[in-house]
């Protein structure tokens, strides 16, 4: 199913469908939530060199907060406390999960070529063995063992 991902309460609505029909075992349901990217793709990422600002400002009018709050709004069911609320809520919600990311137990990197392929090309073992001789180096330099 395709929707406007942009849309809090339609993709709500696809969503809904879909687990619906999950509990009455018709199977999994593929949701494409068409949405538009206003962030760069990564720090080093510069957007400016293939998007112009009027494809922003469009992209911006159709942001799903400020579409999802000025509905809210149009119906009596926002404030500026239920606001506040929101972002504390969401600020503590981010940094339990930081938190807990940051604690918790870090796996094998190595364990980024198992699983992925049936059998793996040539390359990817040559790759691990890279890895692992640039962890061990790292291990002795620290004074342990890898």
């Amino acid at each position: 199913m395709r929707c406007d991902g942009n849309d809090v309460l339609g993709t709500y609505a696809v969503t809904k469908r879909a687990v619906e029909r999950a509990r009455r075992g018709e199977g999994p349901t593929f949701i494409e939530a068409m949405t538009y990217r206003m962030e760069a793709h990564t720090t080093s990422d510069d957007p400016s060199r293939y998007r112009t600002k009027a494809e922003l400002d469009e992209a911006a009018k159709t942001d799903p907060l400020v579409r999802m709050r000025n509905f809210l709004e149009g119906r009596g069911l926002w404030s500026d406390d239920l606001e506040a609320s929101c972002d504390a809520a969401g600020k503590e919600a981010a940094t339990a999960l930081r938190d807990a990311i940051y604690d918790a137990p870090h796996g094998d990197p190595l364990e980024v070529f198992d699983h992925v392929y049936v059998d793996a090309a040539g390359h990817f073992e040559r790759q691990r063995e890279e890895l692992r001789a640039e962890l061990d180096a790292a291990a002795q330099a620290e004074g342990g063992e890898a």
